[in-house]
């Protein structure tokens, strides 16, 4: 993958994407299929022929020596059929680190991807909602494959979710072999309703990435998530410290494992219906 180096002015042009949606999310008429969380999926999927723009931003920060991460996610949904939707992403990175005592900033287009989904229960009408989801990653230096499972649950003003995910990956630098990730990772999630637009919450998630089947980190995190739906645009923002690391991962004198993850993450999305 080749990176731009004008780091900056990237930022101000996925900013200015994002803040572009926003903008055009105003001009929507159809009704949007709302998260109440980010790091958590639901089983929701679009109607047949209704489409779905979701822009992400994720920021990570706080590591043994200066470190700042930026992740950009262009996502447009798609329903397919009943019960089945899929969907297109345009990944973009920014990594910015301290080495010998200068910050260096790498970004660029990571990979583009596809995902489809399919329900199988639904929340409300069944004992409890269900769906599969399966995601391909394809770059340059990043190629992976995900698969979900997924279960939900309405109850009154309370929606509860889980996730257990799987992924495969396979990372090559410009020289050598491709590196093989593997990531095994559980997600959970309750909101709660506060008004007709207003959703509060907590997720939590935790994390274990072997490389070529050695454990490298297993870390919890866990933090506020808030969510709000209006007419034509929604979205969802979650704050995640991490909390603890396992399994020996921590670093030197910290209960944390700041070698391979962040403090702290945020992220934000918003979705408008096309």
């Amino acid at each position: 993958m080749k990176y731009l180096p004008k780091s900056v002015l990237i930022s101000k042009i996925a900013l200015g994407g994002v803040a572009l949606t926003v903008l055009c999310s105003f001009a929507a008429s159809a009704q949007a299929s709302e998260r109440d969380f980010t790091f958590v999926y639901q089983s929701h999927v679009l109607e047949p022929g209704r489409a779905e723009l979701e822009p992400w931003t994720t920021v990570g920060g706080g590591r043994q020596r200066y470190y700042r991460r930026i992740e950009q996610r262009f996502e447009l949904e798609l329903g397919v059929l009943r019960n089945l939707q899929t969907a297109v992403y345009w990944n973009w990175d920014s990594e910015s680190t301290n080495v010998g005592g200068q910050r260096q900033t790498s970004s660029g287009v990571s990979s583009v991807s596809n995902t489809w989904k399919l329900k199988l229960s639904d929340p409300v009408a069944n004992a409890i909602g269900s769906a599969l989801y399966v995601e391909g990653y394809y770059g340059t230096t990043f190629n992976a494959l995900e698969a979900k499972i997924i279960v939900d649950k309405s109850v009154g003003p309370w929606t509860f979710a889980g996730n257990l995910i799987g992924e495969r990956a396979w990372n090559k630098e410009v020289s050598g072999p491709a590196v093989r990730e593997l990531e095994l990772a559980a997600v959970m999630g309750a909101s709660y309703r506060l008004t007709p637009h207003l959703r509060a919450g907590l997720e939590v998630v935790q994390v274990n990435e072997l490389v070529e089947q050695e454990l490298e980190t297993s870390r919890l995190s866990a933090g506020p998530v808030v969510s709000y739906a209006a007419e034509r645009w929604w979205s969802a923002f979650t704050l995640q410290p991490q909390l603890a690391a396992f399994g020996g991962t921590a670093s030197a004198g910290s209960r944390l494992d700041l070698a391979h993850g962040e403090r702290l993450t945020a992220r934000l999305v918003l979705g408008m219906p096309l």
